[in-house]
């Protein structure tokens, strides 16, 4: 381990034992280009895989809200038909007397 790798990864630990997370983040991408190759992969690995669960829970947060709007339309179709068919029985009974 170089130098320069111990003394970066002593300082990303201490953020990270801080629990400074945004700090950890913008050290990490201060730093990227300082740490050895084998380990930028990981750290950009890490970032992208983290991108992509954000994007899943988003996208997943969006199909529901989307289903549940077509739940709601089905529903107030339903009691829209059920209104037209209670007037339409009124209208009968008024016209035939009842």
């Amino acid at each position: 381990m170089t130098d320069t790798f111990a003394t970066l990864s002593e300082e990303f630990l201490h953020l990270a034992d801080m629990g400074d997370e945004a700090a950890a983040r913008k050290f990490l991408t201060d730093h990227i280009m300082e740490f050895p190759e084998d380990v930028r992969e990981k750290i950009v690995f890490a970032f992208f895989e983290e991108a992509l669960a954000e994007k899943a829970t988003a996208e997943r947060a969006v199909a529901a809200v989307q289903q549940e709007g077509i739940a709601a339309l089905r529903s107030i179709i339903a009691s829209e038909k059920e209104m037209g068919h209670a007037d339409t029985v009124e209208e009968l009974k008024r016209k035939l007397g009842a």
